[in-house]
């Protein structure tokens, strides 16, 4: 229940009968080993792999695109610390939230997920302290939206920021 809907603990506490400490210490404890599983599905392929498992789509409209990147908020119960609660808080989603940058490939595996951060935190310092960019060689194209700043920090490295069309203007939902 706490990774398909995010129900607040105390509300799983009452649906199972349990007390609120015994499910605060299951999910802290569950949840770093699960992390810990599963890490293994999560890799960056190598830039062959990358380019040959392109959809036809990709190999007309974006023949370098080696990742796709947003970043996702996942809504947080209010932190009682003010510090913690400050940082957390996301004025795009009017709530408090922890934010992760995500990566997929062009065929849709997922290739990187950074640790979290504060939903305030922008998605170009997520970008930049995440070590996403790490995984960016010369001549590499990231497609993103237009919240990522980050084109100049992708010239560096000799790769290149494209947002597409789609995304250019519109305002956020």
């Amino acid at each position: 229940m706490k990774l398909r809907l995010n129900s607040p603990h105390t509300d799983i506490s009452f649906r199972f009968g349990v007390s609120l400490s015994l499910v605060t210490n299951l999910i802290d404890s569950v949840i770093p080993q699960l992390a810990h599983k599963l890490k293994w599905l999560i890799h960056w392929p190598n830039k062959d792999d990358i380019l040959r498992s392109r959809p036809d789509c990709f190999k007309e409209a974006f023949p370098r695109c080696v990742s796709v990147i947003d970043c996702t908020e996942v809504y947080i119960e209010t932190p009682s610390n003010f510090a913690a609660r400050s940082c957390t808080y996301s004025n795009y989603k009017h709530h408090n939230t922890i934010k992760f940058l995500v990566s997929i490939v062009p065929c849709g595996s997922i290739s990187f997920v950074s640790r979290a951060f504060g939903g305030r935190t922008s998605d170009k310092i997520i970008s930049l302290k995440s070590g996403y960019l790490d995984f960016i060689n010369h001549g590499d194209v990231v497609l993103a939206d237009r919240g990522f700043l980050i084109r100049d920090e992708l010239a560096s490295r000799g790769a290149e920021l494209i947002i597409p069309s789609f995304v250019k203007g519109k305002r956020p939902a």
